[in-house]
């Protein structure tokens, strides 16, 4: 049996956090935050080599061999997100905690801590979430002097990302601007012609588009949309979307139960309607209801989680 001693010693207080089972779902970290890599450093370098796509040249029988030029890889570097974050903990909770004649006060003390703990470990997960929400939308993340999460904007037509008022700590991720707003490419055009929201946008067309520029730029072919839970609301709405429930003998609100719907228009679909709040008390979606991320299937060799 242990001694309060030892119950108050901080490798046990350590192990209590750690096992303290979180009441709220984070789908993006359940998403993204997968098969990670551990490293013995914040600072890392990655070498990214694009998948084949090139035949092999036809020769001669008889003929010298032709030689082949191995395909280089392109470095990229990165540091790690770095959280580091203490909370004091009450004087009375320990007092009651040690009070060997009371079990109830013993009890409360114990309450106390946990509620503590539990309210620590919420808000380092929500910080996790934030931040991979802010990576998949903006694919920048910005901090400003204090630590405290801030929000970029995004140009919806060109792309174009600025850094929120305030920024002093800004990750870029490079994603180029062609892979946000209308999906602008010099060659075809932007993909987006028309907003979701309207209720005659092509939207299967968009799609099979996007995935066709996909194999095109040697990229892993797009298979998940995430979007906000309220975007139900224009799918039921879209021409399209009615025209295939109908063909498909289902009703739309059938569908669209639930957080996730499966090979919709060739795309898992996600709804995610998660929200948290800055410190100026502003509620933020994690998932902005005027956007939708479009990717491959998470791990799937274009992410990796360390």
């Amino acid at each position: 049996m242990r001694t309060f001693q030892q119950l108050l010693d901080p490798r046990v207080l350590t192990a209590s956090y750690a096992s303290i089972q979180s009441i709220i779902d984070y789908e993006l970290t359940n998403m993204f935050y997968v098969n990670t890599s551990d490293y013995l450093t914040d600072d890392f370098e990655l070498i990214h080599y694009p998948a084949v796509n090139t035949p092999a040249p036809m020769n001669i029988r008889g003929a010298e061999a032709r030689v082949l030029a191995p395909q280089g890889g392109t470095k990229r570097y990165g540091t790690m997100f770095h959280a580091f974050n203490e909370i004091p903990m009450p004087a009375d909770a320990f007092r009651a905690l040690r009070e060997a004649e009371s079990f109830s006060l013993q009890q409360k003390g114990a309450q106390s801590l946990e509620r503590i703990q539990e309210e620590f470990d919420i808000r380092q997960k929500l910080l996790k979430e934030a931040v991979i929400a802010c990576i998949v939308t903006f694919g920048r993340v910005n901090f400003d002097g204090d630590g405290n999460l801030l929000i970029p904007s995004v140009n919806p037509t060109d792309g174009v990302v600025t850094d929120a008022s305030g920024t002093v700590i800004s990750a870029d991720f490079e994603v180029a601007n062609s892979h946000r707003g209308r999906l602008t490419d010099a060659t075809d055009g932007a993909i987006i012609d028309k907003l979701w929201t309207q209720s005659d946008a092509r939207i299967e067309r968009q799609l099979e588009d996007l995935k066709y520029r996909a194999r095109k730029q040697n990229v892993p072919e797009p298979t998940e949309i995430i979007v906000h839970s309220l975007s139900k609301k224009w799918l039921r709405d879209n021409a399209e979307f009615r025209h295939w429930a109908r063909e498909s003998q289902v009703v739309p609100d059938r569908i669209l139960k639930g957080n996730f719907v499966e090979d919709l228009f060739g795309f898992n679909w996600h709804f995610i309607g998660g929200t948290y709040q800055t410190s100026d008390g502003t509620t933020r979606d994690l998932i902005p209801q005027s956007q939708a991320v479009i990717c491959p299937k998470p791990g799937n060799g274009w992410t990796r989680a360390s």
